[in-house]
Order: C-alpha cells, then sequence, then structure tokens
C-alpha cells in the first residue's frame, strides 16, 4: 500500500518494510535489524509514530546473496 502524499502515517498499525538498495541491505541494515529494534516513523523531521522490529524475513539471506 502506498499512501497519498499528502496523508499523515498511522500511529498504530503493523507495515511491511523493504530494503531496496542491495549495498545498503548488505552494509548497513543486515547488522542493525533485529526483532525488538525500535525506532520512529519520520514526516521529514518529524516523529510521527514508534515503532519496534517484530519479525524479520530474509534480510541477512538476502543481503549474502544479492548481487549489485
Amino acid at each position: 500500500m502506498q499512501l497519498d502524499s499528502e496523508a499523515s502515517v498511522r500511529e498504530k498499525g503493523t507495515a511491511r518494510m523493504w530494503v531496496l538498495f542491495p549495498a545498503m541491505r548488505r552494509e548497513v541494515h543486515a547488522r542493525r535489524i533485529t526483532v525488538g529494534t525500535k525506532g520512529f516513523f519520520m514526516e521529514g523531521p518529524r516523529r510521527v509514530a514508534a515503532v519496534e522490529v517484530i519479525e524479520v524475513n530474509g534480510l541477512s539471506e538476502n543481503a549474502k546473496n544479492v548481487i549489485d
């Protein structure tokens, strides 16, 4: 689902996220994202919702196998 550019991020819910750039998946996210990681949804400089990772699927495996 893609939000309208004028709509705000909801304060509660579940989101599915993808790391689209292979280099970022390997070099950053595969080491930093784990169940329990906390952060924020941002709208520009504004924090709009607190988030916590509840499940990770394939990030580490994909990071090793992706070719730029």
